[in-house]
């Protein structure tokens, strides 16, 4: 009776220590953080817009191509950021044969930095709300660039800070992702916010916008 219980014991501590040596390789590899990587692609005519056709969204010149950039904290919270590059719209032709740009503008890069958080709404997939804000660098011919935060006509330098300020809004951006091993295909509404100093964080409707992104986990 003795030696059935002293082989029970033996039994009971070699379980207890397979599966505390299982568990090790995950307390070592283990990480509470991830970073990602990829491309989006951003349509550019508001959603709110009623002359959008089906056209429209077939028309390669209405959709902006960039890299978009991830970084998560317990599954749960990420910080996204991405950027788009857009060339300037040719409006003329120099006798040269140089192009003209409207405003001057040759390149455009914008796009969003933005705080979310993660919840699992279904096998493989998640919803991610976030919140922050847009921001751009508009590429001059003369070599002048210029960035802006939260709309185009709020130019860093170009006004006083209090001017500047009061122009910042937040842009919301809600992210469907299908999740398949370290591969990450999601879809996504941008919208912004009126701007803060009319004390109002509700959202312009008609200005949002649809993408899509391709991420990759990287770490």
């Amino acid at each position: 009776m003795n030696q059935k219980r002293e082989r029970n014991k033996v039994l009971r501590l070699r379980i207890f220590i397979i599966v505390i040596l299982l568990y090790i390789p995950l307390g070592l590899f283990a990480k509470p953080y991830s970073l990602g990587f990829g491309a989006v692609q951003e349509f550019q005519i508001g959603v709110g817009e009623p002359t959008i056709q089906t056209a429209d969204l077939i028309d390669v010149n209405n959709w902006a191509t960039g890299s978009e950039l991830r970084f998560e904290l317990l599954n749960l919270i990420s910080l996204d950021g991405y950027v788009l590059i857009k060339q300037g719209t040719i409006v003329d032709v120099t006798e040269n044969g140089n192009p003209v740009f409207a405003n001057d503008i040759f390149q455009h890069f914008f796009g969003m930095v933005a705080l979310s958080i993660k919840t699992e709404v279904a096998s493989l997939t998640t919803l991610s709300i976030g919140a922050g804000t847009q921001y751009g660098l508009d590429l001059y011919s003369n070599d002048n660039p210029r960035l802006w935060v939260s709309s185009k006509d709020n130019i860093v330098g170009v006004s006083s800070f209090d001017e500047f300020k009061k122009n910042l809004s937040i842009a919301y951006r809600a992210r469907l992702d299908f999740n398949f091993s370290r591969f990450s295909l999601g879809v996504f509404f941008l919208v912004p916010s009126i701007a803060v100093e009319n004390d109002s964080l509700a959202p312009d409707w008609k200005k949002g916008k649809i993408g899509a992104s391709f991420i990759t986990r990287v770490i």
